[in-house]
């Protein structure tokens, strides 16, 4: 049966008030450059005074990520709490013109105003934020309907609740409805000082009703106590069925059971790191709604975070669908060749064929090449195909797996071999790679097609 929403967030609902900084004034406002502080309201309202040139949106980390899912055509419902006030009546209309359900009612005679952050950029791109929380931290089991959990296929929360008792009871009541109703629930873990105040409850939390969670790797290090990726990684894997870890210029690490992909992202001059990651969150989570696996997610998510670094304000100013639409644009326009794995030939050209995705494919541009996991590999040139099956081998790692079979690949191309001889040539490359731990060859692949006499 269809649910209403394939995607409900629960978090803070921030009003963000963003302006540009020189480093000076972060030094004399007493603002500590790059991480998340809370403040209290008159707090608040000096630093309000002091931003230039400001501009005002609705906010929230979650929020933001629900907004950009809105944009990729899924439907959503936001859960958070904002009082009877004019920021807080205009978040939550805004929140619904943009085509995600609001459906609590801002609280009428709040004791405390709707939640504001007041965001610093610096030259460099980097964020200071300083929030207010207000009415927003007191989100509680109240506030989540089961009617509206219990209606989604993804449930995904976000940690800075977890500052309070309410907020944790929220989690571990809508986490549990998501489970029964066969929904998939998930956590941003937020922060890592949020993690260091309540780190048992949240290995609780991601070992308990969840399936997967995000974090960055300070955040991930701070939930394991560890300094080293691998070993947090291996933890969380151990912990909860799929871990994503977004470092940075690093790209993202993502572990799922004994399987690890560490997906690059594409160099970009910051402009505004705000909201990155909660449109990384984004692009992932479209990934996972559409069926993807999560190494395709992993690149969807860093396309969404790439497009949100890019200008100034945490939410996208460009559709990351037809950034994703643009990929069919490029094929079919001056490439001669493209290679992909069939979640991504498939999502290209929205179908769950596989042959209608490779004529689509060859249709559009000279030479397709996919790849299929323990399938082999399907080329097609023109009304030519070609089905290249691999050797079977018990997997060791599969990071690297790809690029050896690309470097192999493109071996073949420049020595002039036809596309089959190519494609044996990628599976022998990729074959050696997985065999052992590490993303490139132990073993002269030079020295494998002798042996086999290419």
């Amino acid at each position: 049966m269809t649910k209403k929403y394939q995607v409900v967030g629960i978090g803070n609902a921030v009003s963000d008030v963003i302006a540009k900084t020189s480093d000076e004034f972060l030094s004399e406002n007493n603002v500590t450059k790059g991480i998340m502080q809370l403040i209290d309201e008159t707090r608040a309202a000096a630093l309000f005074s002091a931003m230039k040139e400001r501009t005002e949106t609705p906010g929230g980390s979650v929020a933001n990520t629900i907004s950009g899912l809105g944009s990729l055509g899924v439907s959503t419902a936001f859960i958070g709490r904002v009082a009877d006030d004019d920021l807080g009546l205009s978040y939550a209309s805004s929140m619904v013109a943009e085509g995600t359900d609001f459906p609590n009612d801002p609280v009428v005679n709040a004791e405390l105003p709707t939640s504001r952050s007041m965001i610093f950029i610096s030259p460099d791109g980097e964020r200071s934020m300083n929030t207010y929380l207000g009415i927003s931290s007191d989100v509680g089991p109240s506030d989540v309907s089961e009617n509206v959990v219990s209606d989604c296929d993804f449930l995904f929360l976000e940690g800075y609740l977890f500052d309070k008792d309410p907020g944790k009871a929220a989690f571990r009541k809508a986490a549990d409805q998501a489970q029964s109703s066969g929904a998939r629930a998930g956590i941003s873990l937020s922060d890592p000082f949020c993690v260091d105040r309540h780190r048992d409850d949240f290995r609780s939390l991601v070992s308990g009703s969840l399936d997967y969670f995000l974090c960055n790797e300070e955040e991930l290090k701070s939930l394991y106590q560890t300094e080293d990726l691998t070993d947090g990684l291996t933890q969380g894997a151990a912990d909860c069925n799929l871990v994503v870890c977004t470092r940075s210029s690093d790209g993202v690490s993502i572990c799922q059971g004994a399987m690890r992909w560490d997906v690059p992202v594409v160099p970009i001059t910051p402009v505004d790191a705000t909201g990155a990651g909660d449109q990384f969150a984004a692009g992932f989570l479209y990934g996972l709604v559409q069926g993807f696996d999560p190494e395709t997610c992993g690149k969807i998510g860093g396309i969404a975070a790439g497009e949100v670094i890019g200008h100034v304000g945490p939410r996208a100013a460009t559709s990351i669908a037809d950034m994703l639409n643009d990929f069919r644009s490029l094929v079919s326009g001056s490439l001669d060749y493209f290679l992909c794995n069939e979640e991504e030939l498939k999502s290209l050209y929205q179908t769950e064929d596989l042959t209608d995705g490779l004529t689509q494919g060859a249709a559009d541009c000279n030479l397709v090449v996919c790849t299929r996991s323990s399938d082999g590999v399907s080329i097609c040139q023109g009304a030519m195909r070609w089905d290249v099956p691999v050797v079977p081998i018990t997997p060791v790692d599969a990071t690297g797996a790809g690029d050896q079979f690309a470097a192999g690949f493109l071996y073949g191309l420049v020595q002039g071999f036809d596309p089959e001889t190519c494609g044996k040539i990628g599976g022998i490359a990729a074959g050696e790679v997985i065999g052992h731990v590490g993303p490139r060859a132990a073993t002269s692949i030079a020295d494998m097609l002798k042996e086999k006499g290419i």
